[in-house]
């Protein structure tokens, strides 16, 4: 299968606090019959990153398998891409018909951590 020509071409967006007291999980599923491949997570931060913080995409068994994006300390305004971090993307191939979790996991620092960030998962459906 080539993943030249795309019959559909998707952007998840969320607005997410990582510093919170939990991770926040979500999940998407693509068109009927179709298989995806990620091309870009796009992370702006609008509030400080203290430490830490990821997105991982992945099935319900390996919250990671298809991708795990670390964000890092940030200041406001920062804008992260995966395709930019060595290892971020682990396996873009999502199969058909499948849910896909994400995972955005809080900041390290517990109670004290601060970090928001807009995020956009873009994918395209083969």
């Amino acid at each position: 299968m080539g993943y030249a020509n795309p019959k559909v071409r998707a952007t998840y967006g969320f607005t997410i606090d990582h510093g919170v007291a939990a991770d926040v999980a979500t999940s998407f599923k693509g068109p009927k019959g179709l298989t995806g491949k990620i091309r870009e997570i796009t992370s702006v931060a609008s509030e400080v990153f203290t430490a830490g913080g990821l997105v991982k995409i992945g099935t319900t068994g390996d919250d990671g398998a298809y991708a795990n994006f670390a964000l890092g300390t940030l200041a406001a305004t920062d804008t992260l891409v995966a395709t930019a971090q060595s290892g971020a993307l682990i396996d873009e191939v999502l199969p058909a018909d499948t849910q896909i979790e994400i995972v955005f996991a809080k900041v390290t620092l517990g109670a004290s951590g601060t970090g928001i960030a807009d995020h956009s998962i873009t994918v395209d459906w083969f």
